[in-house]
């Protein structure tokens, strides 16, 4: 009975040692944790949540419209004051080309592989560019004020002034070198928001025409649905679920039916909405100063008041974080818990997007600054190469690593040990 307690002795000890050895390891290291300069104040709790680091470029004009490629490896600006003004295409060392179209960029897009640009422009055109620059300019009569693309590229669709959904395929060219496969009007008003998904097969329109409007790839209208006017549209990959915002300050998720599934009302407009690829989660953001996030069952996430306008939002692909930029030159991130920092830019964040994993996120501001945030929490990927890093330096002979093992082994040793005389004593 004595050496079963000497050996519980000896064991708790190895226990309280592994403890303190794990603390340390877990402990922040503050050489690692690069400052943003003015962070607003966050809870201790979470000062290991600040951004990895953040980069800036200097645009033409304020930088109105951004998107970013899933990868985030590339985004695109496109700045929206009057001619001249530049579409911008970087990589995440900075600005890889630029091109001035000669009229106010209104919406970009780019293809989730990154392979392709598509933009809108105040006067006439859609234009589309490749990764490397070149373009093909396709020419409405009227202006663009929208515009989507498919993961690959291949499809495209474009909104105009009076109304119109213009729908474009890379790979068909007609004679005259204008891509237009169809055009669809919905009535009077402009068409200010599009959705298109990854695989080009559904878009939904919306504007001032009141209503959202579903379609096929092939023109077909699958439902018109009668909302208000829209400011925002986003949906799901597979094109199964469809947010949007209002005017009014209505929020509403429909499938691709046309049903109805949550409605809520944040009675100021709603300027931005985003959705998961899977249509799981849904985040708005709007004048009423709140970004909220909400499950497709109409539970709300979280809901938290920026202080502020909320002109942008954007959601990554697997539902696990988002991103707004507000009236106070803010650009703020939360995860599914809700708010985990903010960067002040110098002006107004009118535009922002994000990466698949939320890893990489951008953000257009009103101070003539292109930002590039990298997500201070590691992804799935990071996380692994992690754990294969640290065995790599334990074959290495690193030290804390060996201490770590030794430890490790010692305790289930001991474990092992305790249980065999626990069971020879019986």
């Amino acid at each position: 009975m004595q050496r079963t307690k000497f050996i519980l002795l000896i064991f708790s000890q190895i226990l309280l040692v592994s403890s303190v050895f794990f603390s340390v390891l877990d402990a922040p290291n503050p050489s690692c944790l690069i400052s943003a300069p003015n962070l607003a104040e966050i809870p201790r709790n979470l000062v290991i949540a600040t951004p990895s680091y953040v980069n800036r470029w200097s645009t033409t004009y304020s930088p109105d419209n951004i998107d970013i490629s899933a990868d985030g490896r590339y985004f695109v600006t496109g700045d929206s004051a009057p001619a001249p003004t530049n579409l911008t295409f970087y990589d995440r060392n900075g600005p890889r080309w630029a091109h001035i179209p000669g009229d106010a960029i209104l919406d970009v897009a780019i293809s989730a592989n990154g392979q392709y640009i598509v933009t809108g422009t105040q006067i006439k055109n859609v234009t589309l560019y490749n990764r490397a620059g070149f373009r093909d300019d396709y020419i409405p009569s009227d202006g663009i004020i929208s515009v989507a693309i498919s993961a690959d590229g291949l499809y495209f669709v474009a909104g105009d002034i009076p109304g119109r959904v213009l729908m474009f395929n890379r790979s068909n060219p007609q004679a005259n070198g204008i891509n237009n496969m169809w055009n669809y009007t919905t009535g009077d008003g402009s068409i200010g928001a599009l959705a298109i998904s990854s695989d080009g097969q559904c878009i939904a329109a919306g504007g001032w025409n009141q209503n959202i409007t579903l379609l096929n790839r092939d023109s077909t209208v699958i439902q018109e649905i009668e909302t208000g006017a829209v400011r925002s549209l986003a949906m799901s990959a597979d094109g199964t679920y469809i947010v949007s915002g209002n005017s009014s300050g209505y929020v509403s998720l429909f499938n691709n039916t046309g049903s109805l599934l949550v409605g809520y009302d944040m009675g100021e407009e709603v300027r931005e909405a985003a959705i998961s690829a899977d249509g799981q989660y849904f985040a708005v953001g709007g004048i009423n100063d709140h970004v909220m996030m909400f499950r497709r069952n109409g539970s709300i996430v979280w809901d938290y008041d920026t202080g502020f306008n909320v002109y942008s939002v954007a959601m990554s692909a697997n539902g696990q974080y988002v991103v707004s930029g507000d009236g106070n030159s803010n650009v703020t991130l939360f995860n599914q818990t809700g708010f985990m920092w903010n960067y002040t830019t110098g002006g107004s964040v009118n535009s922002v997007a994000i990466s698949a994993d939320g890893q990489y996120f951008v953000a257009g501001s009103g101070d003539n600054y292109a930002y590039l945030f990298k997500n201070p929490l590691p992804s799935d990927e990071d996380q692994n190469q992690l754990i294969l890093l640290l065995l790599a330096q334990a074959g290495t002979g690193d030290q804390s690593i060996f201490m770590f093992a030794i430890i490790g082994i010692g305790a289930v040793s001991a474990v092992i040990i305790i249980i065999l005389l626990v069971k020879k004593q019986e």
